[in-house]
């Protein structure tokens, strides 16, 4: 998660939305093939329409586009300052990437309606880390099942964020 595993409001005013909301460096390098927004308790019009997903190794670094586009809509509201679960109303994509970075940034270029305001709950980017050597894993747990740890997944399946991967490379 990008912010604080919570419903509490996150509200981004800007007059440029291209400019990223957030930098995110994981612990290890990471593929991401997922972002999920949690809604607000604002109006619908505040929440994100497009987004773009950028990453990069090193500081120094151009950023490489991973993805861009439209999110889908989810008009349902989470009520304020309660923890994450399975049940808060969100919206996602998924997308293909193969990549690992160290460092992402993400912005929101449009949000629904027409102001400057950017309003969510939480980001939380999904996928996986990456770590020394080839091996095929496979978990009895869906994709996308929500481990809330990776003593819950059973295996080296979760990310780390609470999501597990039925089938994963590790490098």
């Amino acid at each position: 998660f990008a912010i604080d595993r919570t419903t509490s409001q996150y509200r981004v005013y800007t007059t440029d939305f291209d400019k990223p909301c957030f930098s995110v460096t994981p612990s290890q390098p990471t593929i991401v093939q997922e972002l999920k927004v949690y809604t607000s308790k604002e109006r619908y019009k505040k929440d994100p329409r497009t987004y773009k997903l950028e990453g990069r190794d090193t500081p120094n670094q151009e950023w490489t586009l991973i993805k861009e586009g439209i999110f889908p809509t989810n008009n349902n509201r989470n009520e304020l300052d309660l923890p994450i679960t399975d049940g808060s109303h969100h919206f996602k994509v998924i997308f293909e990437n193969t990549i690992a970075y160290n460092e992402y940034r993400v912005s929101f270029p449009t949000n629904r309606g027409n102001s400057y305001w950017i309003a969510m709950a939480d980001l939380q980017f999904g996928g996986f880390l990456v770590s020394g050597i080839n091996v095929k894993l496979t978990s009895p747990y869906p994709d996308g099942a929500v481990c809330g740890a990776s003593t819950d997944c059973k295996s080296e399946l979760c990310n780390g964020e609470g999501i597990c991967a039925s089938n994963v490379l590790v490098q």
